[in-house]
């Protein structure tokens, strides 16, 4: 079939369902209120992506993430909670604060060539 343009109206339903299914554009609009997705993988590959969001909410059993760069700004509160934590930091690593608190429960320790307390 080839046209100009093809509009496909439906009082109450459109369905496709197909072995496999193509779609290329140059441009493409969505306009839905609500979406539900089933899906056994999800590939994605941008140039670039924009996210705008009011909530998101996100339950995940592994998350791995590797990124050239990384910035963020957050306003309020950035609070992080953890069966075990670790950092590691090649070069420098800086904390600026107005007020820093440590608190541990049995062991503390501080290694270093040299330590400036003060």
């Amino acid at each position: 079939m080839h046209a100009d343009g093809i509009e496909l109206h439906g009082r109450d339903k459109v369905g496709l369902n197909t072995v496999h299914l193509d779609i290329g554009a140059v441009a493409a609009t969505a306009r839905v209120a609500h979406v539900q997705s089933w899906s056994e993988s999800v590939e994605s590959h941008a140039v670039r992506m924009t996210l705008v969001v009011k909530t998101l909410t996100q339950e995940v059993g592994r998350l791995i993430a590797r990124v050239r760069d990384s910035w963020r700004k957050v306003d309020g509160l950035d609070e992080t909670h953890a069966g075990r934590m670790r950092v590691h930091v090649d070069g420098h690593q800086q904390v600026d604060a107005g007020q820093v608190t440590v608190n541990a429960e049995s062991f503390v320790r501080i290694d270093g060539k040299k330590i400036n307390l003060g």
